[in-house]
């Protein structure tokens, strides 16, 4: 069973177009899972309006409001029973081949281990207007970098709307430390920690739209290296992740920062 996580809030402007693309998928064995995390708009509305067209949409009723995305995702992780996750944004548009593409590339790994199957993404502005149609090489994350836990305890390549993860993995992970920032960096340092495995399509499947309500957005790396001339600023910017970081693996703050630097300096470099 393959179980897609959406999670909603004062999304009406766009619901409407990533629904009709999820329910465009070629693969379509899929139940949509939806928790609103207590909008004021007709978002609510909107998925009432898609439950009457379509049997395999599930709003869940979570008594506590405003948990953020990143803590909505992991209480529907949490609370759902499904052999396969994936996590999906209110706001974009899915190709048509992604579920179907990374189900299979899934289907090809051994499913004994933890295993997370991910994309890239292009992205768009607010009407789908492509501007650049590489995520990876846009914001110099390359995915070459994606089953290392060293660089993952610095960046993060593997985005959590292009992520497909199998029940081992959600097991691994489903229990996030409060001061960790996102959940799709939390899951891929605690599968890379555990020697899981990470496999990436090198190619988009979603169109990752920019708009200014964005949560997480596409962000160039113009200025960080003018970050990393203070090394008070890198901490204090990194200071939540090395928290995460250290509770998982306890790993020594000045290997956290020589890793950190040695993954700044690729990413520099990266042309």
């Amino acid at each position: 069973m393959l179980a897609i996580l959406l999670s909603t809030y004062n999304g009406e402007r766009f619901l409407r177009e990533q629904l009709d693309s999820l329910f465009n998928q070629r693969y379509s064995d899929f139940t949509l899972y939806v928790r609103d995390d207590g909008s004021t708009d007709t978002t609510v509305d909107i998925i009432h309006e898609y439950q009457t067209k379509h049997e395999n949409i599930i709003l869940l009723h979570d008594p506590r409001q405003h948990r953020g995305a990143s803590g909505s995702f992991m209480w529907m992780l949490q609370q759902i029973d499904a052999d396969f996750y994936m996590f999906c944004d209110q706001d974009d548009v899915w190709m048509p081949n992604k579920v179907g593409d990374t189900f299979s590339l899934m289907q090809q790994c051994d499913l004994k281990k933890p295993t997370i199957i991910h994309t890239d993404l292009a992205i768009t502005d607010e009407n789908l207007h492509v501007t650049h149609p590489s995520y990876w090489s846009f914001t110099k994350k390359p995915a070459k970098y994606s089953a290392s836990y060293h660089y993952h305890c610095a960046y993060n390549n593997v985005t959590g709307c292009t992520m497909l993860i199998n029940r081992q993995a959600r097991d691994i992970a489903v229990h996030i430390p409060e001061n960790s920032p996102m959940h799709d960096k939390w899951i891929a340092l605690v599968v890379s920690y555990h020697r899981g495995t990470i496999r990436y399509l090198p190619y988009a499947t979603i169109y990752y739209r920019q708009h200014a309500t964005n949560v997480i957005g596409a962000k160039k790396s113009d200025s960080y290296l003018r970050k990393l001339q203070s090394l008070r600023e890198l901490l204090r910017k990194n200071g939540q992740w090395y928290r995460t970081v250290k509770e998982l693996t306890n790993i020594p703050l000045p290997y956290f920062i020589l890793n950190k630097l040695k993954f700044a300096l690729l990413r520099a470099l990266t042309k």
